[in-house]
Parts: C-alpha cells; structure tokens; sequence
C-alpha cells in the first residue's frame, strides 16, 4: 500500500513540471517580456492541477497531521495565489510551494512537457 501511495504522490508531480525553491516569493508580478499570458484553459487546467496533487496528498500522505502542517491552511492560502498566476512559471512555483510546505526533499517535481523546454 505504501508503494501505491508513493505512486500516486509521484504521479501528482509529474503533472507540472520541474522546480527549484518551494517558498518562493508571492506571484505579484506580470510576465517578462517574450512571456504570452495564460489562456483560460490553462488556467483551468493548472487548478485542475492544484486540486488533483492537493487531494492525492490529502487522501494518500503517510503522516495525517501533515508534519503538524495545516493542509487545509495550505489550499486556502494557496489556491487565490494560483488563480493570480498570470504565467505558467508563477502557475507552478504556487503548486511548488504548496509542496514544499511538506519539507520533503523527496517530493520530485517533473514536467509531462519536452525536456527541451526550460520551465
């Protein structure tokens, strides 16, 4: 069981993509020149995103106190950051940070898009 669980945790993070820093500065900026604003398909979709690695979490992490970390706290502070996001870049760090509430270094984050792109 605990392998699936480990699983389905992984699986939630190959749906975004690759990160560096989970606490990240607040998305308070607009894109960088070159950048293109996120359609509202995208936008739906990276809550899509948030949502689905938010309750994979909250139904299969191994600790049910998170670490002492108040999961729910995590989503509700987190979710209107997402809804922000006017870029993919500040769409993921958001979700990377809600993963590195969790401080576990084993949390991967890996990108379903070509290794060609730099996220």
């Amino acid at each position: 069981m605990a392998g699936y669980r480990i699983f389905c945790i992984a699986l939630a993070c190959v749906a975004l993509g690759t990160g560096q820093n989970p606490n990240g500065p607040p998305l308070t900026r607009g894109p960088k020149p070159g950048e293109h604003g996120l359609t509202a398909e995208q936008k739906r979709l990276n809550i899509e995103s948030f949502e689905f690695i938010w309750s994979t979490i909250r139904d299969q992490y191994w600790d049910p106190s998170f670490g002492g970390v108040n999961w729910i706290g995590v989503h509700d502070e987190l979710r209107p950051e997402l809804e922000r996001a006017v870029t993919m870049q500040q769409a993921r760090e958001v979700m990377r940070q809600m993963m590195g509430r969790l401080g576990k270094s084993h949390f991967a984050w890996m990108c379903a898009c070509s290794t060609n792109t730099r996220l």
